[in-house]
């Protein structure tokens, strides 16, 4: 039994780390490659499946089984998958954390409530993955800019003054990449005239600084 904690713990660890990586990669194909996206769903669910029975905690790999079928295999509602994030208890923050940002990409969710998801965990997230890392400059920071440049792209009608949030997105976009981020998710939160929390707003105004 304990062999088999010490197992269940690093596969734990191993999927919290490769997890994030791999649920932001999941969503830029999604963006460019649905189909690519879904094969990659397919085998990771299958092994969530696989680890249930080896696992001292086989509810972890059953939510993150879930989460990630529901999302590209099945194609739930974004209103579905953040419900069904939020019922997860904290012990499980992780796919809490890949659920909304897996909502996010569900085409029959608002573009302001895709952004309020993301807003929802991107300061939560950003407090395990370092601005410096491999992580949020190759994976978390592409898929911030890609998803907000296809959706200005494809639904301009969407944005108010369209022309103007263009231009902010593209100054946005020149900004050093621990500044970046923040820049533009505040001019998509101009763009689509969402009201945010006073957490949240601190949370953007907030320079971004190393320890």
């Amino acid at each position: 039994m304990l062999c088999r904690r010490i197992c269940d713990n690093f596969l734990r660890t191993y999927y919290h780390l490769l997890g994030i990586p791999v649920s932001f990669i999941k969503g830029r194909d999604t963006i460019s490659d649905p189909e690519k996206a879904k094969s990659l769903a397919q085998e990771i669910v299958a092994i969530c499946h696989q680890l249930i029975p080896l696992s001292t905690d086989p509810n972890h790999w059953n939510i993150s089984a879930e989460l990630f079928e529901n999302t590209y295999i099945k194609n739930t509602s974004g209103h579905e998958i953040i419900q069904r994030a939020n019922e997860v208890s904290p012990e499980y923050f992780i796919c809490k954390v890949l659920g909304y940002i897996d909502a996010s990409l569900q085409n029959d969710l608002r573009l302001e409530d895709a952004l309020k998801a993301q807003l929802a965990v991107m300061p939560h997230l950003l407090k395990l993955i370092r601005l410096n890392s491999m992580t949020y400059r190759r994976i978390i920071l592409p898929f911030v800019e890609e998803y907000w440049k296809t959706k200005l792209f494809r639904a301009r009608f969407r944005f108010a003054n369209p022309q103007l949030i263009e231009n902010k997105l593209k100054e946005a976009l020149k900004l050093p990449e621990e500044k970046r981020m923040k820049c533009i998710l505040s001019v998509m939160s101009e763009g689509l005239s969402v009201k945010l929390s006073r957490e949240v707003q601190r949370w953007l105004k907030t320079n971004s600084n190393e320890k």
